[in-house]
């Protein structure tokens, strides 16, 4: 009895399993964590990129941004549904289309329009448009869906309430403020951090002036489409952004190649179609 417990306790018995499943069980754990993580950073990645393709700081470095104004610009506001009483006179009279002249549609849409916001007596934002008006938060969004960077100017109208509507909307990195005086100024300076302002400048103090007000805010120099080169030359290197009035491209197009020539990332013209053809055959 002695021996065969004797050799039955010195029998070789295999080694417990338990511990090395526990050990890759980790390991798998560990490596499944790792992997997620490393999926979910590229997810974010992906998804930072894709918000911040539109903004307007990317756009001005792939190239030359026109900025829609007038007409121009407020032919792509939202329309309001038409009533049942128009929709009833389309049917019964189809020849009332027909008599119409035909309007040639732009070749492309702007890729970027300058509103100006006004009050409207029930103290709401919107955008004027030729005796009528388009609610602020309407147009921005409609300027969200078709990938539209937007210029405000505000007229009589308070910043804070418009930068939350730039906020709502999404067009916080794809919106500029235009301020006309070093009040406005410092009011949109204020608003948002993050929001692009565009001062105007039309001198060199203008330009100092600018600076100082800025900081260490992104800013623009709006400048006019006469402005000498020094001044062209100065804001590319202070400013964010450089902004500039286009000349009548159907009247001057030698005006708008010496514009051409500067450092200039936005110009605003009335007539984003013609100036497009000048920028093609420069």
């Amino acid at each position: 009895m002695s021996d065969s417990s004797v050799n039955m306790d010195h029998m070789p018995t295999s080694p417990p399993t338990i511990g090395r499943s526990s050990r890759l069980t980790k390991q798998c754990r560990r490596n499944t964590i790792m992997a997620l993580g490393i999926l979910g950073s590229l997810a974010a990645v992906v998804l930072w990129r894709d918000s911040h393709a539109d903004a307007l700081l990317t756009r001005i470095h792939h190239g030359l941004v026109i900025c829609a104004t007038g007409k121009a610009a407020t032919d792509t506001l939202p329309t309001s549904a038409p009533s049942a009483l128009s929709e009833l006179a389309d049917a019964v009279l189809p020849s009332r289309k027909a008599d119409q002249p035909k309007t040639e549609a732009p070749t492309q849409p702007p890729s970027m329009v300058a509103f100006e916001v006004v009050r409207t007596p029930d103290n709401a934002l919107a955008v004027k448009d030729e005796g009528q008006t388009v609610p602020l938060e309407e147009a921005l969004h409609a300027s969200h869906r078709k990938h539209q960077l937007v210029m405000l100017s505000l007229q009589e109208a308070d910043i804070q309430p418009a930068a939350r509507l730039i906020r709502s909307s999404g067009m916080r990195h794809q919106a500029v403020i235009v301020a006309s005086n070093e009040s406005e100024t410092r009011a949109a300076l204020k608003a948002d951090r993050s929001l692009m302002v565009a001062i105007p400048v039309r001198s060199t103090r203008d330009q100092l002036t600018a600076h100082r007000l800025a900081g260490q805010h992104p800013y623009a120099e709006y400048l006019p489409a006469n402005a000498s080169p020094t001044l062209f030359a100065t804001a590319h290197r202070e400013a964010d952004v450089v902004i500039a009035d286009s000349p009548d491209p159907q009247d001057n197009p030698k005006a708008i190649r010496a514009l051409l020539r500067e450092p200039v990332d936005i110009v605003v013209t009335s007539a984003p179609d013609h100036f497009a053809h000048v920028l093609g055959e420069s």
